[in-house]
């Protein structure tokens, strides 16, 4: 991927060097990465609209904020009701769960970078992250995950909410111990009652014991209440979640009997609200269980859900285990993710140097981190690993 300074882009798009400046720390640019002391913008990326006009004001509506969760199945919960922007990330939100990736993927793509909405972006670069790793696409995952880490370190309003985007990406990843860390967050705002749903469904990392002879049933009582409760108000999509623990949990007690019925509780949902990944996400670990549950339901559906399962496990799987993604959070630095950015355009040692203000020799260090964290061992085995994957 090429990069423009901000005076190229400037050129290109016929405004001023400080006017591009602007709209980059405004967050305006998509994909626009903040690189030693300039702004660095993909050579792809159209000139944003100038919301400075009456007809952008006129078109562009008040940016609203939500929790960045929108399947919730009772549309008129919204208030104000869904922006067309909104409706779009929900709608690929849906098709995501639904384990419709390819489909997901270029709705993703086109709300990073088309969206006005700070909050609807984000939670774009959110999920272009989850689909970069279904897809067994490591470059792809740090290019989208270096963005959404550039606009987290910004200050905007509600900011405390949106930082639980970190949290539900390292529970995704396995890193549950990390995920329990951000529960301090204040709500600051009443937007979405599926917030409080979805962190309670997060508290349940702070309940999970040490050594596992220290589970029992009494543990999770209050998230069996809990379950029910968020399948009465209709929040399926946190309710499958928890679902999702309760089962892993009991299979870690032994408790054969509870396992059956939060895995029941899991397909049926998938099979009644389109919501596929949880079950899916289970399917190959479990494949008696399965066998035995979905004999009760139609054909089409359990092979859906197997072929689902496999794809994730065959693609998700790997990309943790074979990266390591453990290391991709607390091994590499913010720095690193941009000389990676920089070594897929065949720079020199030198020309990152100066890209991100550090000496040679740094850059050098650098770059052996990187080498071990991605199992390579030199610049051309890098390159060979990201035109693999780009």
């Amino acid at each position: 991927m090429d990069f423009l300074t901000a005076k190229q882009a400037a050129e290109k798009w016929g405004i001023t060097p400080n006017r591009v400046t602007i709209l980059c720390n405004g967050g305006k640019i998509p994909g626009a990465v903040h690189m030693g002391k300039q702004w660095m913008i993909p050579n792809s990326t159209e000139k944003p609209v100038d919301g400075r006009t009456r007809k952008a004001k006129n078109n562009a509506g008040e940016e609203c904020f939500r929790f960045p969760l929108y399947i919730n199945f009772n549309d008129n919960s919204f208030s104000p009701p869904l922006s067309e922007e909104e409706k779009a990330l929900r709608t690929a939100q849906i098709d995501f769960f639904g384990c419709d990736f390819e489909k997901a993927k270029k709705e993703f793509d086109v709300l990073c970078k088309n969206s006005e909405n700070r909050y609807v972006r984000m939670s774009s670069l959110f999920f272009m992250c989850i689909t970069s790793a279904a897809y067994n696409a490591e470059i792809n995952f740090l290019y989208y995950f270096n963005q959404l880490n550039s606009e987290l370190a910004k200050d905007f309003p509600n900011k405390n909410e949106m930082g639980l985007l970190r949290p539900w990406m390292n529970g995704i990843f396995g890193m549950y111990k990390s995920a329990s860390e951000y529960l301090n967050y204040d709500v600051e705002t009443e937007f979405h009652s599926s917030v409080y749903y979805f962190r309670a469904y997060l508290s349940f990392f702070k309940f999970i014991p040490e050594d596992v002879s220290d589970y029992s049933e009494a543990h999770f009582e209050v998230f069996e209440l809990l379950c029910r409760k968020m399948e009465e108000d209709k929040y399926f999509f946190e309710a499958q979640m928890l679902h999702y623990m309760l089962f892993v949990s009991y299979m870690m007690t032994g408790s054969e009997r509870l396992m059956l019925h939060h895995l029941k509780q899991i397909i049926a949902i998938a099979y009644e609200h389109g919501l596929l990944y949880a079950a899916a996400d289970l399917a190959p670990y479990y494949p008696d269980a399965y066998k035995v549950v979905l004999s009760e339901y139609p054909k089409d559906f359990a092979e859906r859900l197997k072929r689902s399962g496999a794809h994730i496990y065959n693609n998700f799987a790997v990309f943790n285990k074979k990266y390591n993604t453990s290391n991709l959070y607390t091994n590499l630095g913010r720095n690193d993710y941009l000389i990676i950015l920089y070594v897929s355009q065949k720079y020199s040692n030198k020309k990152i140097a100066e890209a991100i203000n550090h000496s040679e020799r740094t850059v050098a260090n650098m770059l052996s981190n990187i080498y071990a964290t991605f199992g390579v061992k030199n610049k051309q085995e890098l390159l060979k690993l990201i035109n693999e994957e780009l």
